[in-house]
């Protein structure tokens, strides 16, 4: 609409509507009442809008007037936030699943009086962030929808282009990002959306609207090319980000500079007129020195900053709550997180148990927080983890990745009964000695004879996962062998309507062992150990899977597959996932094995970095020595391995001559199974 010229003087001194000619402003106001608005429409966007929410907030005139003045800049009359997240014309299908926690922060960020031009999203997982993040978005959107010339109104060039940019550089499923679901479930399921106000039909990683110049974008390979069109950005996770330091800092910078230019608009008069845009950022909780957090310790408390922080608990109303807690202390960089209390099941009931005594209580002060006894289990499997995750607080970015050493004193001492087939845990094994692993290990107490051949006694027909963790220069080997000793079918989660079931493993750890060269400084004789695995098939035992990491293993491997072993990778150094397994299994007391110091100590001092997501060792060990964890590598790929593996009757060795499968008698009858009923090989 082209701006009508007038020979009266402007009402406001400049441009800033706060600066006001009182008996101007009493002119237009006048002439509102009297049904004329040429002297309104004469006005700039910026004091327009100050006259329109004026005249709301006096309830000048009726409802006509209203829309009249509105019908300047806009087609249509914008309806109210409340409006918009529950009417099934508009977001009613997104807004009703929207914990009611985030009621009072949705309505306050989306008033277009609030000045909210930055959002930070953060705390525990599963709280509905995104969800919140794209309702907002498409509230900005379709407020920007109803305005006639968009660009001009912001104070823009005629044919600027207005631009939201939503990224989540960590997740690689579309469904799961927050521009797909802006997408497909926010604007394409909004019956306004679709017939009101159609997108472009076309485009994969873009969300377009000629009519009004408005478009929306996503995917990190445009960060560089959009920074002075952006209007609004969202970045989801954006302590998570994966793709890299440069893109990450990247996408940092850019949404640092949009919250920028979004306050400088804000802070150089627009006051009460709609902020264009909005820079949201969302992420879990991760270290105390992630950008986020440290962002947050920038701008809380600053006008046009609004935070939102806190635990599962305070937000997620599926859950009934019984109102019993159980207390959690809190870590910090010198001290580890600790479970004050344990909860556990007395007759269907859960009863909390003090884990500490009253002196020892006494001695604690540092952070404590009471968490629901309906979330003991995470933080019982993972407690590092589910403070970031459940509790939403977060941690130092070194920390223990044992941090309940219970766990690993609960798993040796499930292997007290077990045989030991190495008459030490330690073996030095030097290219030019003629030590042989086979020499060191006890055949007849791991194996009986049975028709002229070997079997092992324990779990004869169990299959063997073995991991060698080798050495660098003269460091340790780390092996591992074991097996899974126990199945059990449990229910999972339903799924769409249908009941899952899936196998449980109740691993034993045949042998774990450290070899070491001697005092000569010798490379470690990898290939005896490659002979000791074959003899060990040649004894009977089912040799499922053997894996290596990746320093030095091609040759190893290469020898193993020609004597019929299936051997292959598995690094624990690229992936923390098999620790997190391990960790697991250990707390859910799955695991036995015999005891092992130097596999204890490894344990125990292991350390989760949280800035680059991996788990590794210290520099130096409590003994005084360099750090290792050469044969908790081993342990953790090696259970792992099993863990993963799906066996099934098909999956049995070959057995010449056999009428009958080991492995139909290791696996027992299917229906047996699914009872429930658990059963030891």
């Amino acid at each position: 609409m082209s701006k009508r010229k007038s020979s009266k003087p402007s009402p406001w001194t400049s441009d800033d509507p706060r600066a006001l000619d009182e008996d101007a402003l009493g002119g237009v106001l006048e002439s509102l009442e009297r049904g004329n608005i040429e002297e309104f429409r004469d006005l700039s966007p910026k004091q327009r809008e100050f006259v329109l929410h004026l005249v709301e907030s006096l309830q000048q005139g009726d409802k006509g007037v209203l829309e009249a003045l509105y019908s300047v800049d806009y087609e249509r009359v914008p309806v109210e936030p409340d409006v918009f997240f529950t009417e099934t014309d508009y977001m009613g299908h997104m807004g009703k699943d929207v914990f009611r926690k985030w009621w009072g922060h949705l309505m306050k960020v989306a008033d277009p009086d609030s000045g909210v031009y930055e959002l930070i999203l953060t705390g525990a997982i599963g709280t509905g962030k995104t969800l919140v993040s794209m309702l907002l978005l498409a509230y900005k959107i379709y407020r920007i929808s109803c305005l006639r010339e968009p660009a001009r109104y912001f104070g823009l060039a005629k044919k600027s282009r207005i631009v939201f940019g939503v990224y989540s550089l960590t997740l690689d499923n579309a469904e799961d990002v927050g521009f797909y679901k802006l997408r497909d479930q926010c604007l394409d399921e909004s019956p306004y959306f679709r017939e009101v106000f159609p997108r472009r039909p076309y485009g994969t990683d873009y969300i377009e609207w000629p009519q009004k110049n408005l478009k929306v974008i996503t995917g990190s390979s445009a960060l560089h090319a959009i920074g002075k069109d952006l209007f609004a950005i969202m970045i989801d996770e954006i302590n998570f980000m994966a793709k890299g330091v440069a893109t990450a800092a990247k996408a940092h910078e850019l949404a640092t500079a949009v919250s920028r230019r979004l306050e400088s608009r804000f802070m150089t008069g627009m006051g009460t007129q709609d902020i264009p845009g909005i820079c949201i950022f969302v992420s879990s909780k991760k270290a105390e020195t992630d950008y986020l957090q440290q962002r947050i310790g920038k701008v809380q408390g600053l006008p046009g900053v609004h935070v939102v922080d806190g635990p599962l608990w305070d937000f997620n109303e599926k859950i009934d709550y019984s109102g019993r807690k159980f207390r959690l202390m809190l870590g910090d960089a010198i001290n580890d997180p600790m479970l004050l209390d344990e909860v556990r099941y007395e007759q269907g009931r859960p009863v909390v148990i003090p884990a500490l005594t009253k002196h020892e209580e006494a001695r604690i002060e540092r952070r404590v927080i009471d968490v629901p006894i309906e979330h003991y289990k995470p933080f019982a499997e993972d407690l590092n983890g589910a403070i970031r995750d459940v509790a939403g607080v977060a941690t130092s970015s070194v920390v223990s990745f044992f941090p309940r050493k219970k766990i690993i004193q609960e798993m040796f001492k499930e292997g007290e009964g077990l045989p030991l087939y190495f008459g030490r845990t330690s073996i030095q094994l030097p290219l030019r000695k003629a030590v042989k692993l086979t020499e060191a290990f006890d055949i007849d107490r791991a194996c009986r004879v049975e028709m002229s051949k070997r079997v092992p006694i324990r779990h004869s027909y169990a299959p063997r996962y073995i991991h060698v963790d080798l050495a660098k220069n003269t460091d340790a080997v780390g092996i591992v062998m074991l097996h899974p000793s126990e199945f059990t079918f449990e229910s999972k989660e339903e799924v769409q309507g249908t009941q899952e079931r899936g196998i449980e493993k109740t691993i034993e750890v045949d042998f774990a062992l450290r070899v070491t060269t001697d005092d000569s400084g010798e490379d470690i004789d990898f290939k005896k150990i490659v002979e000791f695995i074959v003899w060990l098939k040649t004894n009977g035992f089912w040799i499922r899977r053997v894996t290596y990491d990746s320093y030095q293993s091609v040759h190893s491997i290469q020898e193993l597959k020609t004597f019929g072993i299936d051997a292959g990778v598995r690094s624990v150094d690229k992936s923390v996932t098999p620790y997190v397994v391990l960790r697991r299994t250990m707390s859910e007391r799955s695991i036995a094995c015999p005891f092992h110091p130097v596999l204890e100590r490894e344990l125990g001092e292991l350390e989760h970095n949280l800035k680059n997501d991996k788990v590794d060792h210290p520099k130096v060990s409590s003994s005084g020595e360099r750090g290792s964890k050469d044969v908790s590598d081993a342990l953790a790929a090696s259970n792992y391995e099993c863990i993963i593996d799906k066996l099934t009757p098909s999956d049995s060795p070959p057995q010449p001559g056999a009428q009958k499968s080991p492995y139909e008698d290791y696996l027992e009858d299917v229906k047996a199974l699914e009872e429930g009923r658990t059963w030891p090989i």
